[in-house]
């Protein structure tokens, strides 16, 4: 297999050419062509391990494998020469080499295409004026800009919005001011009380989250608040009404105005805290637990980030079923905590290595992983699980290793991520799921659907959100600083203006 050889010789370049690449400044092109490095050599080596069986008779596809890697490397050499001299930008990268005309080979040409979604997100270079394109129409977003209009003679009230300026660091996050006009048909006006901050809208800051718009923009995809008007046509709600507010972005803003179908009636006696920090970790902790991994009674769990949000909403969840063993992964001081939540076994993951501790336990491994962290971890999530165990992957929180965008975190959790088949997934008699809240919200029915058993749960008092600390919009910066830091015990929220209790707090 000459193919094979030569493949393999391209792959192992390709690896010390991504860290050639990590030195340069390539901006958006360095995700880029590691993405597409990984795809292509991803392809030729499924076309690798057919060619040793006896069912392989496709050839030709193993040398176009090939030809697609070498393909990518020049391009790359290319943009590595032309960074050392006057920035310029890269030529159009040429279409690959047509595959064979043979049915089989299509099914594989994209199989790494889900790789691409946490980094798509990269701003084109001020010198460079981007084709104008039609962007996805944001159907969970609030409908209040710079420039909404009223029905009225006088200007709308100005409010104050939390606006994402630019990819980078905190102080890309800045609160200014924003004139928006009434609700339309079937719409409501809502007065924000407390915004949730969650862990996507920190990969938002660094331009890895691909559901945001581009900046600037109001990020937010949780709040609570008070209904203070409302559109045409909107009858189940009425002026006063306490409610929770779920929407793609958009919501760090005073006043926000939403599709009435976003809003939740917030059940009696829960805080505007409680409420903002109820939708987003929640919804992921049950339907991952429920809808995905089937929780039964007598089973166990390996939940990571556990001291998080998602992370108390899945302990809470889980108690809700008889006999649940829970594994937690948390920094060593966050131990005692976890255990009065419910972890039976903390695990201090910055000490150890957290596989090894669970096998000491329960050398069978666990029936569930929740894998919010992505990279070479979503690996030992998959050979941590019993026969008929079930992997949840719903995020990359390997990609953040400081405040700003690290190329070489990138492209070594992108390298290291866990790839199978469905040949090797029959053999194992274990599932793998994904799961993206961001890309629900069109579900109108089964987001409704499961936030009414959470209000059920809570109204039984099995549920209750879990807050760490309060922050005001002026304050963002230590707010996001507090949950990227993972000092956190629970949820991190925002409000718009200092609570009376904090800021005795700061005087004393």
């Amino acid at each position: 297999m000459a193919e094979a050889v030569h493949y393999i010789h391209l792959q192992n370049f390709s690896r010390s050419l991504l860290e050639t690449l990590n030195g340069q400044r390539l901006g958006g092109h360095f995700c880029d062509v590691t993405v597409r490095i990984r795809e292509a050599t991803l392809r030729a080596h499924r076309c690798v391990l057919a060619a040793g069986s006896p069912f392989f008779h496709d050839k030709l596809l193993l040398g176009h494998s090939a030809i697609e890697i070498k393909t990518v490397i020049d391009e790359c050499t290319q943009i590595i020469s032309q960074s050392r001299g006057p920035k310029v930008l890269p030529p159009a990268r040429p279409p690959p080499p047509p595959p064979p005309p043979r049915s089989r080979s299509r099914s594989r040409s994209r199989s790494s295409a889900p790789l691409l979604s946490a980094m798509s997100t990269e701003p084109a270079p001020a010198s460079a004026a981007p084709p104008e394109q039609t962007p996805e129409p944001p159907v969970a977003t609030p409908a209040t800009t710079t420039t909404t209009t009223t029905s009225g003679g006088g200007e709308p009230p100005e409010h104050r919005a939390l606006v994402l300026t630019g990819f980078g660091g905190y102080e890309k996050v800045k609160v200014q001011t924003r004139r928006g006009g009434g609700p339309r048909a079937g719409e409501v006006s809502v007065r924000v009380r407390a915004c949730g901050l969650n862990f996507a809208d920190l990969l938002a800051r660094q331009g890895l989250y691909d559901r945001l718009p581009p900046p600037p923009v109001c990020p937010g995809m949780e709040c609570a608040g008070t209904v203070c008007a409302l559109g045409d046509g909107v009858n189940d709600r009425q002026v006063g009404d306490k409610v929770m507010v779920l929407a793609r972005s958009g919501l760090w803003q005073e006043v926000v105005n939403v599709p009435a179908g976003q809003t939740f009636p917030m059940p009696e006696g829960m805080s505007f805290e409680e409420a903002a920090a109820l939708l987003v970790n929640y919804i992921t902790a049950y339907m991952i637990l429920f809808d995905f991994g089937n929780l039964r009674p007598n089973q166990s769990v390996l939940i990571h980030m556990a001291a998080g949000g998602v992370g108390t909403a899945a302990i809470q969840l889980c108690k809700t079923v008889e006999n649940v063993t829970i594994f937690g992964t948390a920094s060593a001081s966050k131990h005692d905590s976890l255990k009065e939540s419910g972890v039976a076994h903390p695990i201090d993951y910055r000490t150890m290595d957290y596989a090894e501790e669970v096998r000491k336990i329960s050398p069978k491994g666990v029936d569930i992983v929740l894998d919010p962290l992505g990279g070479s971890d979503t690996s030992k999530a998959f050979h941590l699980l019993k026969p008929m165990g079930k992997l949840i992957t719903y995020g990359v929180a390997n990609l953040l290793t400081g405040q700003k965008k690290n190329l070489m975190a990138m492209a070594k959790t992108w390298w290291n991520q866990f790839s199978i088949n469905a040949l090797q997934l029959l053999h194992q008699n274990k599932a793998v799921c994904g799961y993206h809240l961001g890309y629900m919200d069109e579900e109108y029915e089964l987001i409704g659907g499961v936030v009414a058993k959470l209000i059920s749960l809570y109204n039984q008092g099995k549920i209750k959100p879990k807050i760490d600390s309060v922050w005001p919009f002026d304050q963002v910066a230590d707010a996001m600083r507090q949950m990227q830091e993972k000092k956190n015990v629970g949820k991190v929220i925002l409000v718009p203006e200092a609570p009376k209790e904090e800021s005795k707090k700061e005087e004393n």
